[in-house]
């Protein structure tokens, strides 16, 4: 019962404004329903977020029972077919805060980015230059004795791997010359092992054949000392052999006198036809090869050698020629010597 002194009665509608009695015509004060006017487009907009035609809005008095059941009517966003950013988890509640939080916090990794194929050729190409950097350190690396890989694979007999070190130094502007302890090329000991396919493919590649050994030796040398008779054909072939066929090694000999003291005549007359010195002296004692096969009493050379035009008067540096050294050797070949027409018996 209500009293004089008493406020009176407050209503609160469902859009929870309050309202006294006779206030705004037309607004209902007993039942909460909201006015005419403005509650009915309330109305509509709470039934269609609702999504019940006709049905009448709920109360903000009225609670929701608690069946304990499912209510299969509330559709989700799986059953309409849509996937959100966070479909695939499961949030400890609901609501716009609970999806901007597993968005944003990086909960769900992005999808990484395929690269182009421009990137991809990029991305190859600076490998392949990792790995050509990678192998030119491996080539240019060398052992206690001095040997770099090509040395190496030139005793090993790979001659795959021999090619690929010399394309590969050679594209970095460095020699296949390389120079172990001993200072020798892998020509050198290619020639020395007798590996006849790494010294075709060396000449081919452009070593030279000027560089000496710590000995003195060249390539034809070393050929002839060891005597590989495929690597010596593969020389005296060589363009710049001339260069090289009246070079004498420290011990003061040219290849031309090795061949006479290995008593090789296949070698003189290859020898003699790639332009070298036929009377060539040697680094000791002047002699020439004529000299030395004299001494030697190998009559088959010194016929050969009269014949290829070797003269019987060079001198050793004693003055010695060597119609005198037949003389007193008594060698047969004297009188073949003294046949000369330009010679003159002392």
């Amino acid at each position: 019962m209500l009293t004089s002194s008493s406020p009176p009665p407050v209503f609160r509608s469902d859009d929870g404004d309050s309202v006294h009695p006779g206030e705004e015509v037309g607004r209902q004060t007993t039942t909460g329903f909201p006015s005419e006017a403005k509650g009915g487009e309330k109305r509509k907009l709470m039934e269609a977020q609702s999504g019940s035609e006709g049905k009448r809005p709920r109360s903000v008095s009225e609670e929701p029972e608690d069946s304990g059941t499912w209510d299969v009517s509330r559709s989700s966003p799986c059953d309409s077919g849509e996937v959100s950013a966070t479909s695939d988890y499961s949030s400890a509640g609901s609501g716009s805060d609970i999806e901007r939080m597993v968005v944003t916090s990086g909960v769900k990794r992005p999808t990484r980015r395929q690269p182009s194929r421009k990137e991809l050729i990029a991305l190859l190409a600076k490998r392949e230059r990792e790995r050509w950097l990678l192998d030119l350190q491996y080539a240019l690396l060398s052992d206690a004795d001095g040997d770099r890989p090509l040395h190496v694979a030139v005793v090993h007999r790979d001659i795959l791997l021999v090619q690929r070190l010399c394309a590969l130094m050679k594209a970095a502007g460095t020699s296949i010359d390389v120079l172990n302890c001993l200072r020798q090329t892998p020509l050198h000991v290619a020639i020395i092992v007798g590996n006849v396919a790494a010294v075709q493919l060396l000449l081919r590649e452009g070593a030279s054949l000027l560089l000496r050994d710590r000995h003195g030796n060249t390539a034809l040398h070393l050929a002839l000392k060891h005597f590989h008779e495929p690597c010596i054909r593969l020389l005296l072939r060589h363009k710049l052999v001339s260069r090289i066929a009246d070079v004498l090694d420290y011990d003061g000999y040219s290849p031309l006198h090795l061949a006479v003291l290995l008593n090789k005549p296949d070698v003189v007359s290859h020898l003699v036809k790639a332009n070298c010195d036929i009377n060539v002296p040697d680094g000791r004692s002047g002699r020439s090869p004529l000299y030395h096969a004299i001494a030697l009493k190998r009559d088959h050379l010194v016929q050969q050698l009269v014949s290829l035009g070797a003269s019987a008067e060079a001198q050793d540096y004693s003055g010695l020629t060597c119609i005198a050294l037949a003389k007193e050797s008594k060698s047969s070949c004297l009188q073949l010597l003294q046949s000369q027409p330009s010679t003159t018996c002392s």
